[in-house]
């Protein structure tokens, strides 16, 4: 009796829940809508891992057979992605302003929007190419920037205005003195040279002049074998050795279609040729017939071929007023080599054909009197 008792309300809970089980319809409200399959595990990992766009999923399909691999468990694309996502270290300090990103940084993760503010960069107004004027006569001239930074420890020893210089050695054409490309280089004597350059109304470059062309040239990256300054070393043109810095050609160099490693380049872009090898050239001291004396206020050290940054002697002051502006920067750099000398004898700078390393911008011999005509000329005004 009890057993029955305990079975008919239990018979009335079954139907009543049944009853309120089927209240509703249990057919699906429609047939599938496009787009309501689902993107599998492979292509969720090809698009966070490489950005592979998945096409959009097909209608929901029953499976038609067994799983197959997933290429990928949950973990190997968890662990793969945040290794990645773990070399993303931008911030919106490192993005410009307005930029937005995917930030992946802790506390800051989700999309950003980047607040650095770069400032424009100021762009130098090219120097415009010289004017030649029918009075300037000569041949071909170039224009030299004048050193105008006073904060400079040699600004006592340069030109601080601009000028002009001949874009080649000169040449005697029509017994004067003519910058082209054309011709052997004259050799003459200094005096005759300070002649020949005011004969066409200019003058014999000056030490001044020459340190100036020659800072200048030492700072324009393609000067320098390779690109960049103060790497490898300068161009030193025609010097008797065939490497990444000179060339030989045998004897003195001149005319067109020539190795341009006897071209250099000013920082307004203008060209200078053989400046640095060829023929030594003179330049024109302070004292009568242009010789040493104490042109720069310094008494100028004798002797051999010494690098400029020997010791002994020391050549610091010397180097101030004709040497390069580093201390480490020697022929091994394309610099050229030191020649002390009396102060009865003159400057002929730049080297010869045949100085090999001696041969250089600032390659300087003070070993040659007055009398000697084996200088170039080259004119400034």
């Amino acid at each position: 009796m009890k057993k029955l008792m305990i079975l008919v309300p239990t018979l009335m809970f079954a139907v009543g829940f049944a009853g309120m089980a089927v209240a509703g319809s249990v057919d699906s409200p429609g047939s599938p809508s496009g787009g309501s399959g689902m993107y599998s595990l492979a292509q969720i990992y090809d698009y966070l891992n490489s950005g592979i766009v998945p096409p959009s999923p097909d209608l929901f399909q029953e499976p038609g057979a067994a799983p197959g691999s997933t290429m990928k468990t949950t973990k190997q694309i968890f662990d793969e992605i945040k290794a990645k996502h773990d070399q993303c270290l931008a911030t919106v300090a490192d993005v410009n302003s307005g930029v937005t990103f995917f930030c992946t940084q802790p506390g800051s993760w989700g999309v950003q929007t980047g607040t650095l503010v770069v400032p424009p960069t100021a762009t130098a107004s090219p120097t415009p190419a010289p004017t030649i004027t029918p009075t300037m006569t000569g041949g071909e001239w170039v224009l030299v920037p004048g050193n105008t930074n006073t904060g400079d420890p040699n600004y006592a020893y340069q030109v601080h205005s601009d000028f002009y210089v001949m874009k080649y050695e000169a040449k005697q054409v029509s017994s004067k003195a003519y910058s082209q490309a054309a011709d052997t280089p004259w050799l003459i004597s200094i005096s005759s040279a300070a002649a020949a350059c005011t004969a066409i109304g200019a003058h014999l470059c000056t030490v001044k002049e020459a340190q100036t062309i020659n800072r200048n040239l030492e700072q324009v990256a393609s000067n320098w074998y390779g690109g960049i300054v103060g790497t490898n070393g300068m161009y030193r043109g025609n010097c008797g050795l065939a490497d990444s810095f000179g060339y030989n050609k045998g004897n003195v160099d001149y005319g067109t279609g020539r190795d341009t490693k006897a071209r250099l380049t000013l920082s307004n872009t203008q060209e200078i040729w053989d400046w640095s090898g060829n023929v030594g050239e003179w330049i024109w001291g302070d004292a009568t017939d242009g010789t040493i004396d104490t042109t720069g206020g310094i008494a100028w050290d004798t002797g051999g071929w010494y690098e400029w940054n020997t010791t002994s002697p020391s050549l610091s002051e010397e180097r101030s007023v004709l040497g390069p502006s580093t201390n480490s920067y020697t022929s091994t750099q394309g610099m050229g080599q030191y020649y002390g000398g009396l102060s009865t004898n003159t400057f002929r700078r730049g080297g010869r054909w045949m100085d090999e390393v001696a041969t250089g911008c600032f390659g300087l011999e003070l070993d040659t009197s007055p009398a000697s005509t084996n200088g170039g000329v080259r004119c400034c005004r």
